[in-house]
């Protein structure tokens, strides 16, 4: 019974993403306004590993883990909601050892690529609000994730001037229960976009 509540989740998440639409200019889309593509660079840190804890007040782990990361978008519409597809290249990295003391940080180094959608819901003039989510394929299994495949989720808030725009993220990555362990990792960090 839990293979086949696996094998659902994964099946919708991939049936999901090619939903989108046709991929033209939508005038309601902050995030690309007229403009047919946009690259973006990412930096961000971690705030621990497992579910989105902090969101509820939850104390935040201090670790020395980071993601970087590059990103290739068009506009998209999700059912007509403005909306980018995105193609994914990023790299977690960490530094010393963990609270624990037991293993390095560098022992959950990863390098991962995906497909993602992130759709607008709230615009105010230049600032817009909206949630992500994607899958991804990493390099390698890692103590934290027993897959090699992962989801990830994100909500982000941006400001656009010109071709140029900046967001403010929150992300979390996990491979859904797909395999053991899915201890999950989240980063909080910077988006800077330009869109041509």
């Amino acid at each position: 019974m839990k293979r086949i509540k696996q094998a659902i989740k994964f099946t919708l998440v991939l049936l999901l993403l090619p939903v989108s639409g046709v991929g033209c200019a939508n005038p309601n889309n902050v995030m690309l306004g007229e403009y047919q593509s946009q690259i973006s660079t990412y930096g961000g840190r971690s705030d621990g590993q497992g579910g989105l804890k902090h969101l509820a007040g939850a104390a935040w782990e201090d670790e020395d883990f980071w993601m970087v990361q590059l990103q290739y978008s068009q506009p998209d519409t999700f059912f007509r909601v403005p909306s980018r597809r995105n193609v994914e290249l990023m790299q977690w990295f960490g530094f010393g050892m963990t609270d624990n003391g037991t293993d390095s940080m560098s022992s959950y180094d990863q390098q991962l690529i995906g497909l993602s959608l992130d759709m607008q819901l709230i615009t105010i003039g230049r600032f817009y609000y909206g949630l992500g989510g994607g899958v991804y394929v990493g390099q390698r299994m890692t103590a934290r994730n027993g897959s090699r495949m992962t989801f990830g989720a994100k909500m982000f808030m941006g400001y656009r001037w010109g071709k140029f725009a900046i967001e403010l993220n929150t992300r979390h990555f996990s491979n859904g229960d797909v395999e053991q362990p899915n201890h999950g990792q989240n980063f909080e960090g910077f988006t800077l976009l330009y869109t041509y």
